[in-house]
């Protein structure tokens, strides 16, 4: 399959954005962006190979590997021959919203009896800690050490005052 990169190098802007453009001459890759949604977020991983031999040896076995990440952001140009993607570094956060959920220490942060939570037992509350969702699981599943929908952090210290 033939592949054209072009952006990798990291300048004072910022961090690099590149763009690979991939053949679509069978039309697998339209199929793929059909498919999944674009290929948005997907991962791709760039292994660039550094030799640590000295100049002009052709021979080495000293070749380290370096891999860089960079995630899919959407596909720029799609035609019957190629397919360019737009890529961004996995370390690029813009457009991300935090906190994504909030951190409680010890108390979970999901709806009783909620899809999300996903017990249906017949218990009518919850204290919301890990020991009653242990509680409440053993007593829906009958199991020692079910399997939880648990979305508290208990190793995260309190927030100060």
């Amino acid at each position: 399959m033939a592949i054209e990169t072009e952006g990798f190098e990291t300048t004072i802007k910022g961090l690099p954005t590149p763009q690979i453009t991939v053949g679509n001459v069978l039309g697998i890759i339209s199929g793929l962006i059909l498919n999944f949604d674009g290929l948005q977020g997907a991962k791709l991983t760039r292994t660039k190979l550094q030799s640590h031999a000295p100049p002009h040896t052709y021979v080495s076995t000293d070749v380290v590997g370096i891999p860089e990440v960079y995630i899919v952001d959407r596909a720029t140009n799609e035609t019957r021959l190629s397919v360019t993607f737009e890529l961004r570094s996995i370390f690029d956060l813009s457009g991300l919203k935090l906190p994504r959920r909030t951190i409680f220490q010890n108390t979970c942060s999901i709806p009783y009896k909620s899809a999300e939570c996903g017990y249906i037992g017949s218990l009518a509350t919850c204290d919301r800690d890990a020991s009653a969702c242990r509680d409440h699981f053993k007593n829906m599943t009958g199991e020692a050490n079910p399997s939880l929908n648990y979305a508290g952090f208990p190793g995260v210290d309190r927030y100060p005052n």
